[in-house]
């Protein structure tokens, strides 16, 4: 399996995406290779994005899996009061699929801090 350091390594130039970590709760990936994100509290207004990139992070393991797939806008939180306030929203994506995984934390690997939806570039 491929070993992924950072988002950037998959956008080619010009690429925008928005990188989310998970642990699994809320998030959903169909046999159709579509899913949905959990309730992340962010804007993406004035953002381009193109990509969704997913950190998926398991318990006690020193290893993620990193998914992207194609953007396919958001929608307000439906099914789990976990999380459910103003300003959540649920990711949509397409043609998700895993292509990796890392072995460096959230921070390094999107270069970010302790916020769990970052946008790139």
């Amino acid at each position: 399996m491929v070993q992924i350091n950072k988002a950037t390594e998959l956008l080619s130039p010009g690429e925008s995406a928005v990188v989310v970590l998970t642990d699994g709760r809320l998030f959903q990936w169909n046999s159709d290779d579509t899913g949905t994100s959990g309730n992340w509290k962010f804007n993406p207004n004035g953002h381009q994005i193109v990509k969704v990139i997913v950190y998926y992070k398991f318990e006690n393991q020193p290893v993620s899996d990193i998914l992207i797939g194609n953007f396919e806008g958001t929608v307000a939180p439906q099914s789990s009061d976990d999380y459910k306030t103003d300003g959540r929203l649920v990711i949509k994506m397409s043609s998700l699929q895993k292509i990796g995984i890392t072995r460096v934390n959230w921070k390094t690997f999107a270069d970010a801090g302790a916020n769990p939806v970052r946008f790139l570039p």
